[in-house]
């Protein structure tokens, strides 16, 4: 009776529920990480089912407005306040040749994005080597314009390469790069941006240049990414973006165009060895079921090391 007292003094208590509220958060991010494993394999069903429909015409599907020449006013989120490229996460053309001289980059691309601190991109975005989640988006959600995220689209036209844009800080295979993202023109005469690939910085962009004829092709829908900003690069050299942000492209440009752009998967006739293809986001369920585990195995060892302190504590007070 009196280790029983013993094992209720305040000193006593306060250590019970100190191990119960760690208890009981790890147990609650525990459930978090199988709430997160559902809702992943939610989104990849329904991107697995969107990328095995056959492509929509986005020429019949997608509502008809005329494409115009516009006076393009910047966005104010798309400003460059210090010109400064780098302070936009955007790869300057000092930077270029850093990386010519053999300055490597801390940074490793990330989501359908920026270059990021750690190395996962494709398609939860540059791209990695196996594609980085966040810019191309396993997006934790899938938006519900007339084309959602991951739909199959198809479209013909002929490129307007005289309006070609980089987005900046892009790696493939750990090495630094471009995505070239290009107009093209459809028949009626609106314009939709093309994600054609992934370009090299050692290479000149001319090795990625767009057929000169029609093509038609065929790819993966996105809508526009925010955020984006506009790098203070040469004015003799292609402007750069750091995201697929629409809004960016129509200020440097001064051409609407459709408000969802695609990510290039084939294209009749095909491209050359630049740019390389992007390849598709990997739709694995990722590490939330042994992160799960992890921290229910933690809170029941817990409990047990936790009980067998109480056992010989009031076992040697007997």
């Amino acid at each position: 009776m009196y280790s029983v007292r013993q094992l209720c003094s305040f000193r006593w208590i306060a250590s019970h529920l100190f191990v119960s509220i760690m208890v009981a958060g790890m147990l609650s991010l525990g459930f978090w990480q199988l709430q997160r494993l559902e809702h992943k394999q939610k989104l990849n069903s329904e991107i697995r089912l969107r990328l095995s429909q056959s492509p929509i015409d986005i020429s019949d599907e997608y509502p008809r407005a005329d494409s115009t020449t516009t006076t393009a006013t910047t966005p104010v989120s798309c400003v460059s306040d210090s010109g400064d490229e780098n302070d936009l996460g955007v790869l300057s053309r000092s930077a270029t040749s850093m990386l010519e001289s053999g300055v490597s980059d801390s940074g490793d691309e990330n989501d359908l994005g920026v270059l990021s601190r750690s190395a996962t991109s494709m398609l939860e975005s540059g791209v990695s080597d196996s594609g980085d989640e966040n810019d191309l988006g396993v997006a934790s959600d899938l938006n519900s314009s007339v084309f959602p995220d991951y739909s199959m689209v198809k479209a013909s036209g002929f490129y307007r390469a005289d309006h070609e844009v980089l987005i900046g800080h892009r790696s493939y295979m750990g090495q630094p790069g471009w995505w070239i993202v290009t107009p093209l023109e459809l028949q009626d005469q609106r314009l939709v941006l093309v994600l054609r690939g992934w370009q090299p910085l050692h290479k000149p962009v001319e090795d990625s240049a767009a057929p000169t004829g029609e093509v038609a092709v065929v790819g993966l829908a996105f809508a526009s990414r925010a955020g984006g900003r506009i790098a203070a690069s040469n004015p003799q050299s292609l402007p750069e973006l750091s995201q697929v942000d629409i809004s960016c492209f129509e200020s440097v440009s001064g051409f609407d165009v459709m408000d969802i752009w695609i990510h290039l998967l084939e294209q009749e006739p095909d491209q050359t060895e630049f740019p390389v293809s992007i390849p598709t986001p990997d739709l694995s369920e990722g590490p939330h079921l042994s992160y799960a585990f992890q921290w229910f195995f933690f809170a029941s060892g817990a409990v047990v090391v936790y009980s067998i302190v109480l056992y010989r504590k009031q076992k040697s007070l007997r």
